[in-house]
Formats: C-alpha cells, structure tokens, sequence
C-alpha cells in the first residue's frame, strides 16, 4: 500500500478533527488579520498629522496599497 492509499483510508476519521484545527486556525488568523488594519490605519492617521503636503503624499503612496492588501 502506498502513502496516499493509506492517507486516503485514514482521513474519513479525521474529519472531526478537521474541523476543529480550521476553527483554531480561524480563531488565530481572524484577530492578527485585524491587528494588521490596526497598524496601518494608525500609521495612515500618523501620516495626516504633518503638515507637508509632499511628506503626506509620499506617505499616502507607502501605507494605501498595504491598506487595500490587508
């Protein structure tokens, strides 16, 4: 018997156990992915405070597109 036909025997009594590591992986993913918004909002409000307008711009062009990929 090869790995994958033993694999493929065994998974259907993992199924519940499964389930529970996608949920902890959810409870662990979910609130990182919300420290990361907070960290760049924060640096985006940070950003707003100077009152150059070339230092926020330049600013606004490093923070916006780690905004839109968080």
């Amino acid at each position: 018997m090869s790995a994958t036909q033993i694999f493929s025997r065994l998974m259907p009594y993992n199924v519940p156990k499964m389930y529970l590591l996608m949920v902890i992986l959810g409870i662990v993913i979910v609130p990182i992915g919300c420290i990361c918004i907070i960290i760049v909002q924060v640096e985006i409000l940070v950003s707003f405070l100077g009152m150059d307008y070339g230092y926020m711009k330049s600013q606004m062009r490093i923070f916006l597109p780690q905004f839109i990929v968080v």
